[in-house]
């Protein structure tokens, strides 16, 4: 039986806690077995529930910080009490994403490439069902793939540090000490989402920010600043290509 629960039991468990930790409401999300995996192999979702890493990291067979006992208590009484207390729901219909100073509709149930480089979509952001869900590829400057999120589930690949935080209205997830990692931000009245982050793949590292995109590589660095540009509908937002030995970006 392998590990990672099935797709049937893994939406179950996230329905059942409104989409984030039942002990904070943290969207970015591990499966955890209450009755431990090690113990006896079972994707039983009424002996599973939704942490976040951090929350995970106090909840194993040693850890006296969450007991089973309060694990199935949070299970019942989920920190989301109902889906709108979700992190990342959104009242209006359309959200706006903004990356620099560029703007980008995000429309129900449709996903956005906001990152790709070389092909490779290392941020990308849908809108489901009123819910934002975002995946996002970490690879070190070594070029090994590090850490991922998946809709919205994390999943470490090495033993690697994460800062993990989460407070309402904004996730940050960075690798100590701060050379790779994502935070996404937004206003719930405004429903404008903002997003910053620093990227690597294979010789190409990207650092956005709300202000300006820079792309540096072994041709150098570029540096991407569109003021007052706002994108109706892309279905890509930032491409890092090459050409003729030389590097391209481009929005949309």
């Amino acid at each position: 039986m392998s590990r990672r629960p099935p797709a049937e039991v893994r939406r179950k468990l996230r329905q059942e806690a409104n989409f984030g930790c039942v002990e904070c409401g943290c969207p970015v999300i591990e499966y955890h077995h209450i009755d431990f995996y090690a113990d006896e192999e079972h994707h039983d979702p009424d002996r599973m529930v939704v942490l976040c890493p951090n929350h995970h990291a106090h909840a194993g067979p040693n850890s006296e910080a969450l007991t089973p006992d309060q694990l199935y208590e949070s299970k019942k009484n989920p920190a989301n009490g109902d889906v709108v207390d979700s992190p990342f729901h959104f009242e209006s219909e359309i959200p706006l994403l903004q990356v620099s100073s560029n703007k980008c509709w995000l429309r129900e149930n449709e996903s956005i490439d906001v990152l790709n480089v070389k092909d490779e979509t290392l941020v990308e952001m849908s809108f489901i069902d009123g819910l934002l869900q975002f995946d996002t590829k970490l690879y070190s400057q070594q070029g090994e793939l590090v850490a991922e999120v998946d809709h919205n589930e994390w999943s470490a690949k090495t033993d690697g540090v994460w800062d993990i935080q989460y407070q309402p209205n904004r996730i940050k997830i960075w690798h100590e000490p701060r050379d790779i990692g994502l935070e996404i931000e937004y206003d719930s009245e405004t429903d404008l989402i903002q997003m910053r982050g620093n990227f690597y793949y294979e010789d190409v590292f990207v650092r956005m920010t709300p202000e300006k995109i820079n792309v540096k590589s072994d041709e150098g660095v570029q540096q991407l600043m569109v003021k007052n540009s706002t994108v109706i509908d892309r279905e890509s937002f930032l491409e890092v290509s090459k050409e003729n030995d030389n590097y391209r970006v481009a929005l949309g």
